[in-house]
């Protein structure tokens, strides 16, 4: 009777918790989609006045190319380059280095990579190294036409990222080639434009950020919750 009453008190405690905790991942997912649709908004409405022009007027594309992989070492080393793959554009947990070779296609600071394959549209920056045939680079042609923060973020928005999903609708495993990306066509307008938009969508990126580490404090104090409530009836009941 002991165990039912500890066990029903302890059920409670956890469902209410539960509902919070499921509360504050809706919050994380509802501030992701309210960050894209602001973004999706502001550039279509550039698309809709703006000229639009082929991809590969304004960047470079190149896809990767894929060392053996015998030749993989996971610490830094003397005549090695960072080797970049899909799964380094959110951690450095797992960084990877190969050796340097003049077959490796190299990523500077200012270039862009974006995932294309499986995950394709997704895109990161300020890294320098090699990089994998599953990312494509995009190298700005003139910075002083084409700003930078505008064109990083119009990837993964509904002008790039969307259109390159919809081709590869029919794979299984969504891919896409150069030959697609190039000729996709994406609104430039004036540089200065370009400037105030791209200072707007980061605001608004900042905005979200602070809500998202709000949220993901609240998740972290729930679920210790869980274990503190759970340590305090024990102790309860020893005593």
């Amino acid at each position: 009777a002991e165990q039912q009453r500890i066990v029903a008190k302890l059920d409670a405690a956890f469902a209410e918790i539960d509902v919070a905790i499921e509360t504050a991942d809706k919050n994380v997912e509802n501030s992701k989609m309210i960050f894209q649709t602001l973004r999706n908004d502001i550039y279509q409405k550039v698309a809709d006045t703006a000229p639009n022009v082929e991809l590969e007027t304004i960047a470079k594309l190149s896809r990767g190319h894929n060392p053996p992989k015998s030749k993989f070492i996971d610490i830094p080393k003397d005549g090695y380059v960072r080797f970049y793959q899909i799964r380094d554009a959110k951690s450095d947990k797992f960084a990877t280095y190969v050796p340097d070779d003049s077959k490796l296609h190299k990523v500077t600071e200012r270039d862009f990579l974006m995932n294309a394959y499986r995950y394709v549209g997704e895109v990161f920056r300020g890294v320098s190294g090699a990089f994998n045939v599953a990312l494509c680079k995009l190298s700005i042609i003139d910075f002083e036409k084409v700003n930078e923060d505008y064109l990083y973020y119009m990837v993964p928005s509904h002008l790039i990222k969307g259109e390159l999903l919809k081709t590869s609708a029919r794979s299984l495993i969504p891919s896409m080639s150069v030959k697609e990306l190039a000729k996709l066509k994406v609104p430039i307008p004036s540089f200065q434009e370009q400037k105030e938009i791209s200072t707007k969508i980061i605001d608004v990126e900042q905005q979200q950020i602070v809500l998202l580490n709000i949220y993901k404090e609240k998740l972290y104090q729930l679920t210790n919750l869980k274990s503190a409530i759970l340590k305090q009836e024990l102790q309860s009941e020893a005593a």
